[in-house]
C-alpha cells in the first residue's frame, strides 16, 4: 500500500509539472499528450487482465463456472456451488423432549465445509451435494470441554442437498448429542437462505428428531453467518 501511495504522489507530482510547462512549451504539450494516451492504454490493459474472459469448459452439475484463486492469480474456472457457503456459523438451538420440556443454547463458531471435486483441495469427494457442519460443537471447543477427542463422524452433521441451486437439504446422520450423553440418529430438513448478496445475510436452519431411551425428542437449530 505504501509503494502505491509514493507512486501516486509521485505521478501527481509528475503531471503538476508537465502540465505548468505545458502552458510554455509546444514541446511539452506533445509530451504531456502522449504520456496520457500511454497511461489511458495501461489502464485498458490492466483492467482487461484483471477481469479475464468467462470462458470455462461445461461445468458439472453440482459446480459453477466463477473467478477461483487469489489475488493476481485470479481466473475463471469450475467450482463446486455449495463452496460459498463454507464459513462460520452462530446461532441457538432449541432442544424439546417428550414432556414438552425445551432448552436453548447459543452455538458458536460452527464450521461447514463442502464436499469438492478432487481438483478443488478441500473435502475431496465423489458425492458433491454434501457439507458437514460441526455440531453441535467445533471439534477444538469439543475437546476443551470435555478433554477427549471425538471421532469426526460423530462431530459433523452431513447437509445432503436436494439440488444444486435450492438451499434445501435433508438430513440423516448420526451424531453425539451432549444433551442426553449418547449418540443419536438426527433425521429432518434444513434449509440455506441468502437474501441478498451479502455474505452476512446467509441463515442456515434445520429441524430434526430423534429417538432416545425409546422417546421421540425434537433439535431446531437457526444460524447466521459469521465469516
Amino acid at each position: 500500500m505504501s509503494g502505491f501511495l509514493f507512486w501516486w504522489a509521485s505521478r501527481s507530482l509528475f503531471l503538476t509539472i508537465l502540465k505548468y510547462y505545458a502552458m510554455h512549451n509546444t514541446l511539452f504539450i506533445f509530451l504531456y499528450f502522449c504520456y496520457m494516451k500511454i497511461l489511458y492504454l495501461l489502464l485498458l490493459i490492466i483492467l482487461f487482465t484483471a477481469c479475464g474472459v468467462k470462458d470455462c469448459e461445461e461445468c458439472p452439475e453440482w459446480e459453477e463456472c466463477t473467478m477461483v484463486g487469489e489475488a493476481f492469480s485470479n481466473k475463471w474456472g469450475c467450482r463446486s456451488v455449495l463452496k460459498k457457503y463454507n464459513g462460520r456459523w452462530t446461532g441457538n438451538e432449541t432442544i424439546e423432549d417428550y414432556l414438552g420440556n425445551s432448552t436453548t443454547t447459543k452455538l458458536t463458531d460452527l464450521v461447514t465445509i463442502c464436499a469438492t471435486p478432487s481438483h478443488d483441495n478441500e473435502l475431496d469427494s465423489e458425492y458433491p451435494k454434501y457439507m458437514l457442519l460441526d455440531y453441535p460443537l467445533e471439534y477444538f471447543a469439543f475437546y476443551n470441554a470435555n478433554g477427549v477427542n471425538l471421532d469426526n463422524e460423530l462431530n459433523r452433521l452431513d447437509l445432503e442437498f436436494i439440488s444444486p441451486n435450492s438451499g434445501n437439504f435433508i438430513i440423516s446422520d448420526s451424531i453425539y448429542d451432549p444433551s442426553v450423553n449418547s449418540v443419536v440418529l438426527y433425521q429432518g430438513t434444513g434449509r440455506i437462505i441468502q437474501y441478498n448478496s451479502s455474505v452476512n445475510s446467509i441463515t442456515l436452519e434445520f429441524d430434526c428428531s430423534y429417538e432416545f431411551d425409546g422417546h421421540s425428542n425434537s433439535v431446531t437449530f437457526s444460524a447466521t453467518s459469521a465469516y
